[in-house]
């Protein structure tokens, strides 16, 4: 009776524990997703804005992984520093606390770095799929850079350099953004 039960005991303990792991693989995060960039303050105003977020294949916003200040703030949702940013990376929509959770102060010059965790705005690992990442920002006035790489979530690792695609006719704060690289890991 007593090994009996000492097997039955040893049978439910593998069973839990198959029970925990499939739990903690279903929450799991299907990968990282880090952005690096060259980041030159630029002197003056209308200018120093940019945004980093994630779109679906739809091109819903998944999860907005950084934002100036400024362009949160009167900026963005009195008509944006931003013309695709403004309008695609929801910051309107979101809760004081949420924004506050995405934008810091416009940094300093040097490298910038932002990770996404694979995970939607509610904290959820997003399905396996194809989603891509983008980085905008104002370089004065009304010219522009965005940046985009595609990414597929539960595919291959990727590292990608995107190329800039640039809106208005000034050329001289080109350098703002540069030598962006979007890495994804599983």
């Amino acid at each position: 009776m007593k090994s009996t039960l000492t097997r039955v005991a040893a049978a439910l303990i593998v069973i839990a524990a198959a029970a925990s792991s499939a739990c903690q693989a279903a929450d799991a995060a299907p990968g990282r997703v880090d952005v690096s960039f060259e980041y030159q303050r630029q002197s003056g105003s209308g200018s120093n804005q940019f945004a980093l977020w994630v779109e679906n294949a739809s091109g819903a916003v998944v999860k907005t992984l950084f934002v100036t200040n400024f362009t949160a703030g009167r900026a963005w949702r009195g008509g944006g520093c931003l013309g695709e940013g403004g309008a695609s990376a929801d910051i309107a929509s979101m809760s004081p606390a949420e924004v506050d959770a995405v934008t810091k102060a416009t940094p300093a010059s040097g490298n910038v770095t932002a990770s996404w965790d694979c995970r939607s705005e509610t904290g959820a690992p997003v399905p396996a799929g194809d989603y891509t990442v983008i980085l905008e920002a104002t370089l004065r006035g009304e010219n522009s850079v965005v940046y985009r790489t595609p990414i597929t979530i539960g595919g291959s690792a990727k590292t990608s350099a995107p190329e800039p695609q640039y809106a208005g006719s000034g050329t001289a704060e080109r350098g703002m953004v540069k030598n962006v690289r979007m890495n994804y890991t599983r």
